[in-house]
């Protein structure tokens, strides 16, 4: 796997030398381990930062994004609607240790409440909304992208045909 072959990718992204090569070793690892099917790389809005070179700003384009444009790569940005459905996902994921769902009714009822001062939840939302605006901002001029928001992904647990056949027209794939 890519890991066993580089087994410090966090610390050879803070060293520009190192992180250009391993990025691109990295797309070029995926393309290959997809083979004609067509890669799909999921960083959530808040990662983006764990992406980055040393000795850049909080706001820099970060490097991978640069790698991935370059390489015409197709972006889906998808955001909620509501950010306090963003924020409750958020924390029941991290209580459950359920990530990208799969978080169930009685898993919901054995947390209990979630309490959370207004001022942790107003930080959060501005967090989140600053996280999306910059990669919106970074990917404003892109031609390759598709906006979506969560809440019209689906009907019945099923992709709907519409936001599908978007996705098509976008990346190719039918």
């Amino acid at each position: 796997t890519f890991i066993e072959q580089h087994p410090s990718p966090v610390r050879a992204m803070l060293i520009p030398e190192q992180s250009r090569p391993l990025t691109d070793t990295y797309l070029d690892y995926l393309v290959a381990k997809a083979g004609n099917r067509i890669p799909l790389v999921d960083i959530k809005h808040n990662a983006w930062s764990m992406l980055r070179e040393s000795w850049t700003y909080p706001h820099d384009q970060p490097h991978l994004l640069h790698r991935l444009k370059e390489r015409r790569s197709a972006f889906l940005f998808v955001r909620r609607r509501s950010v306090g459905d963003q924020i409750v996902s958020t924390h029941l994921a991290i209580r459950t240790g359920k990530w990208g769902g799969g978080i169930t009714r009685q898993d919901v009822a054995q947390l209990g409440p979630i309490e959370m001062s207004i001022s942790e939840v107003e930080r959060e939302a501005r967090a989140i909304s600053r996280a999306e605006s910059l990669i919106a901002e970074f990917i404003e001029r892109y031609p390759r992208k598709l906006h979506l928001e969560y809440e019209d992904l689906f009907v019945d647990s099923a992709i709907r045909t519409d936001v599908w056949e978007k996705i098509a027209a976008l990346t190719g794939i039918g």
